[in-house]
């Protein structure tokens, strides 16, 4: 039988071999991962290679635009360099149209919710324009395969509009304009509240002027933006107007929408990563004169201040949303760079 001096005996000694058998695995573990972590500085394991799931993708379909002369540039960001990007960027599908044997009459309901007749002119297979008998004969064309449609009108002679007669403030337009695209049924879910904008501008020689007051507005534009994606923002061919902008103006009893356009294309989530240029890249690009110059500048001179990824979305249907490279600069200056490296889009 044991003594108590026995039995302490042998739970010390268990206790020093409980004790050493974990702290040698504690410092096999920390050895372990040191040693990968040693491993990792010297010899980094490579990233996996982008996925480029879908291919060789489109080119980016660029507006044409004729500038006559040249751009040159200098760097002028904050840090005085370029910046630098990740090797790769989401390559996202876009929500594709899908033919719609009811879409005629679905547009008619539509249209007659916002103050048209149903009856319209087949302008081709999928456009429908309808038109009112209002002073300011305002006029309707809708795509009924992509629900995009343009509203015009005669406002810049119009004498209610001219005295801006029941003229909304900036909220009040923005709230008129949403309440158009919800009778539509085509208000996105992916619009950026946050981003939304009321601009004021007054009426000069028929054209619109950006005005300093209320008091001297005539017109108010509502401009809507889609959110970011991979904390990325959308930007469209005009980098200061979104494909999704109204005119509001005043009338005799109530304000009222006097031009629209509204080109919207979904994204969906299915995605693949791509292999992206450079920002030095994409900066020699722009040098030789290959950039879409998005904004209406003259040749000249310009100091670039800020560079950055972004997604693209033009007015023309695309099966992808491809990463731009954004450059911009004094004056309003912009202009895009297609970001995915060239061996991946088709000729």
């Amino acid at each position: 039988m044991l003594t108590l001096g026995q039995a302490s005996a042998i739970t010390k000694t268990f206790a020093k071999w409980t004790i050493g058998i974990i702290g040698a695995i504690l410092l096999i573990l920390i050895a372990f991962r040191v040693g990968k972590i040693v491993k990792e500085i010297i010899s980094p394991t490579p990233p996996a290679p982008p996925t480029v799931t879908f291919g060789k993708l489109p080119k980016i379909a660029f507006p044409e635009k004729n500038i006559e002369g040249q751009f040159s540039f200098r760097i002028d960001t904050l840090t005085g360099a370029l910046p630098s990007f990740s090797d790769r960027a989401k390559v996202f599908k876009m929500v594709p149209d899908r033919p719609d044997l009811l879409a005629t009459q679905r547009a008619k309901d539509k249209v007659t919710k916002v103050g048209f007749k149903a009856d319209s002119i087949q302008v081709s297979e999928n456009i429908y324009e309808w038109t009112d008998d209002t002073p300011l004969a305002r006029k309707l064309v809708l795509n009924t395969l992509t629900s995009n449609f343009t509203l015009t009108s005669s406002f810049f002679t119009d004498q209610t509009i001219l005295a801006a007669t029941n003229l909304p403030d900036q909220n009040k337009a923005v709230s008129l304009a949403q309440s158009f695209l919800s009778n539509m049924s085509s208000l996105p879910v992916d619009l950026d509240a946050e981003k939304t904008k009321a601009t004021l501008f007054s009426i000069r020689n028929g054209t619109l002027v950006p005005s300093t007051s209320y008091s001297e507005t005539q017109i108010v534009r509502v401009d809507f933006f889609q959110k970011n994606i991979e904390k990325m923002p959308i930007y469209y061919s005009n980098p200061v107007v979104p494909n999704i902008s109204f005119l509001v103006g005043g009338g005799e009893n109530d304000p009222q929408i006097v031009q629209a356009n509204y080109t919207y294309q979904g994204v969906t989530e299915e995605s693949a990563t791509y292999p992206i240029k450079t920002a030095q890249e994409a900066y020699s690009e722009l040098e030789e004169g290959n950039a879409y110059t998005a904004s209406n500048n003259k040749p000249g001179t310009v100091s670039i201040t800020n560079i950055f990824l972004a997604y693209y979305i033009g007015e023309e249907r695309q099966e992808y949303l491809l990463p731009i490279v954004v450059f911009e600069g004094e004056n309003n200056f912009v202009a895009y760079i297609s970001a995915v490296k060239d061996g991946w889009l088709s000729n």
